[in-house]
């Protein structure tokens, strides 16, 4: 009986991260040459696509976050996406850091007003003209993968316990007001 239930919960783990990862998103990531480090691919993203905000290592800083600072995301796109990239190999450890950032961003941005404002006065300094709203009441997180040197992100492809860190991120963020959306990057 274990067994049985074991597999009819994996079935649904396996539906519901296909329906998670066939969500459209009006973001586009670029391929990712390999020898480029994250730091230079979320810069060249910015600097080549229309009203994205590079934000990776511009953190904000307040008394809450003990000094040493916080990372909203690391790019903002054309209409308000926290956009959070990341490399994940060998391992499901780099998903979950990722996983724990997207979580991180909009529980601070909704319920820090302190960081909150000290991040939309940076965006207000680094791009001034972006068409944020600023509130963050229900934003879009996307996540963007790249998987196993440019894999395609599917239910396949993902690591089984990944699956699962999705999907608990996906309900925190719902019960959030946010949407949650993945996006592929190839190489």
């Amino acid at each position: 009986q274990w067994y049985q239930v074991g597999a009819e919960y994996l079935d649904v783990v396996k539906q519901r991260v296909t329906e998670l990862l066939n969500r459209s998103s009006r973001v586009t990531l670029p391929p990712w040459p390999k020898g480029e480090d994250e730091g230079d691919y979320n810069k060249r993203v910015a600097d080549e696509q229309e009203g994205y905000v590079h934000l990776d290592k511009r953190n904000v800083h307040t008394k809450r976050l003990n000094g040493g600072g916080w990372e909203v995301c690391d790019l903002m796109g054309p209409e308000e996406q926290l956009i959070h990239v990341k490399k994940a190999s060998s391992s499901t450890a780099p998903l979950n850091h990722l996983f724990a950032q997207a979580k991180m961003c909009v529980e601070t941005l909704r319920y820090d007003t302190e960081a909150r404002k000290k991040f939309t006065d940076k965006l207000a300094e680094l791009a001034p003209g972006h068409p944020a709203k600023r509130d963050f009441n229900e934003p879009t997180v996307v996540l963007g993968i790249l998987l196993k040197e440019g894999e395609h992100v599917t239910v396949d492809s993902l690591f089984s316990f990944a699956q699962i860190s999705l999907l608990h991120t996906d309900n925190i963020l719902k019960g959030l007001g946010a949407r949650l959306e993945v996006v592929s990057i190839s190489r």
